[in-house]
């Protein structure tokens, strides 16, 4: 029986979701334009960006909810596309206008490169195990919001300055990590004057158990899931935490020791 009712409320709300977008004719002709200029789009975005042309393997216009039918949300087409690409056995996505002819679009393409060598830089410099856990501030075009990854930038392989100006925020994890020394953490604040963002922090936590836990990540996740917003939090709030240095657009940084009990 539950089974079947369960069934049964699938069907409904596959009928339903149709249903939220049966658009008429002319919307649909409005569609195949965009989504064709989006492609042109695509194609001069990429070759422009990165030098090279890329097969487009799938295409489809993004939705933006507009409000709700019933208990179902109602979305209705923008002017923007998701475009997936293939280049020498990499798939990456792109998003881009389709409303006229424009290369002002965000792709994952160099994603793993710019985490990798973001990863390795700190790394070098302190000298320990860490872990980095950043996000780019989420680029709209059209109601589409990027992952973290999606970024407008081209990355040449050292300068970080274009790919992470729009941080949202950006968490290096160590534990058990003198933080007070200044100078040793000089070129991370070089990295965090590139960014307009001031969520940028080092953090020292407790014990490894805390370290591999990632306390403070988890929030973040948890907050962006249930309120869509990823900078709302206050690192002094976790019990876990022994220090951090919350560094500053500005040239600056504060070191800051937490005392438990």
């Amino acid at each position: 029986m539950k089974k079947l009712l369960s069934l049964t409320l699938a069907a409904a709300m596959s009928l339903t979701l149709c249903s939220c977008r049966n658009e008429s004719e002319s919307q649909k002709v409005e569609n195949k334009r965009v989504l064709e200029q989006a492609e042109e789009n695509a194609a001069a975005y990429i070759r422009d960006k990165y030098g090279f042309d890329a097969d487009i393997t799938d295409s489809e216009i993004i939705y933006e909810v507009k409000g709700w039918d019933f208990i179902l949300p109602h979305s209705e087409a923008t002017s923007s596309a998701l475009i997936t690409l293939k280049h020498d056995g990499r798939e990456f996505q792109l998003i881009i206008s389709g409303n006229d002819k424009n290369t002002d679009g965000a792709d994952n393409y160099q994603a793993e490169e710019i985490k990798d060598k973001f990863c390795g830089t700190i790394r070098s410099e302190l000298g320990e195990e860490c872990n980095i856990y950043y996000a780019n501030k989420k680029i709209t075009l059209g109601g589409k919001e990027t992952g973290n990854d999606f970024c407008s930038a081209c990355f040449d392989g050292s300068d970080f300055s274009g790919v992470i100006s729009n941080l949202d925020y950006c968490i290096i994890e160590l534990y058990g990590t003198d933080l007070s020394d200044a100078e040793r953490f000089d070129k991370i604040q070089q990295l965090a004057d590139c960014t307009d963002s001031y969520n940028f922090y080092v953090v020292s936590y407790d014990s490894k158990w805390s370290y591999d836990k990632h306390p403070v990540v988890s929030y973040l996740e948890k907050c962006e899931e249930l309120t869509g917003h990823r900078h709302t939090f206050d690192i002094s709030s976790y019990s876990e935490i022994e220090s951090y240095r919350h560094f500053h657009n500005d040239g600056t940084s504060e070191y800051h020791v937490k005392y438990s009990g």
